[in-house]
């Protein structure tokens, strides 16, 4: 039977993935309809950040219909990790196309080939990447999973997320300041929070253990998406 703490830990996974799952469609919609390219790729970055917690979230969904956990638990870091790669690059695209998009394309290139290298070492070298933690008897919480420090995953994730906080995140929040229109300032500040928050929240979820706090980090997640649709709406 699953304990509380696992049932708090599946149902806000499933909350940030349903969420944003809707927002992103709904934004994605938004963006055909307005004919507006960035809403599209903040529509895509909005997918990601709420598929990184289908791994969660499938385990939670399998308790409730089997009691038993995901098998096989090999799969439960890619399942969420795979989402990584896409997040950061649509996510550097937006960067790059509001702050320096005469080096977009050099940008943009570094990423992409990091991404790929991510891909490549997590789905052929998931046990190396993870250390998946099953819980005992089968059913009873949610799989976990921990970085192995040192491991290529994990170097690159840190520097996927230094990059987001550093280049959008702060990028966004020196672009307000120079900024001159007050519509424009708050666009800029809007991106510059959701891209920060969800940096932070996003640390504490996958990099440290969260604890008892892990339903609200996951709502920060719900938030960042949230201002970063109100940033780049038209």
């Amino acid at each position: 039977m699953l304990i509380l703490e696992g049932f708090l830990n599946g149902l806000s996974a499933f909350g940030v993935l349903l969420i944003n799952s809707i927002n992103g469609i709904y934004v994605y919609y938004k963006s055909k309809k307005l004919d507006a390219k960035l809403l599209s790729y903040a529509a895509l970055v909005i997918l990601c950040m709420g598929f990184l917690w289908l791994a969660p979230t499938i385990d939670f969904l399998t308790i409730l219909i089997t009691e038993n956990n995901l098998n096989p638990y090999w799969v439960y870091p890619i399942l969420s990790y795979m989402w990584v790669a896409p997040a950061i690059i649509f996510s550097m695209y937006i960067g790059t196309e509001l702050l320096i998009p005469d080096k977009k394309r050099y940008v943009l290139s570094i990423y992409v080939i990091l991404g790929v290298i991510f891909e490549i070492v997590l789905f052929l070298f998931p046990a190396e990447s993870f250390i998946v933690t099953i819980p005992n008897p089968s059913g009873s919480n949610i799989i976990d999973t921990s970085h192995v420090y040192g491991s290529i995953t994990f170097i690159l994730i840190a520097i996927f997320l230094g990059s987001g906080f550093v280049f959008d995140g702060i990028g966004f929040l020196t672009k307000m300041f120079k900024a001159k229109e007050k519509i424009v300032k708050k666009k800029f500040l809007y991106m510059s929070i959701g891209f920060i928050l969800f940096t932070l929240v996003a640390v504490f979820d996958s990099l440290i253990p969260p604890g008892p706090a892990l339903p609200f980090v996951r709502f920060g997640i719900i938030i960042s998406s949230l201002l970063l649709y109100a940033g780049l709406k038209t």
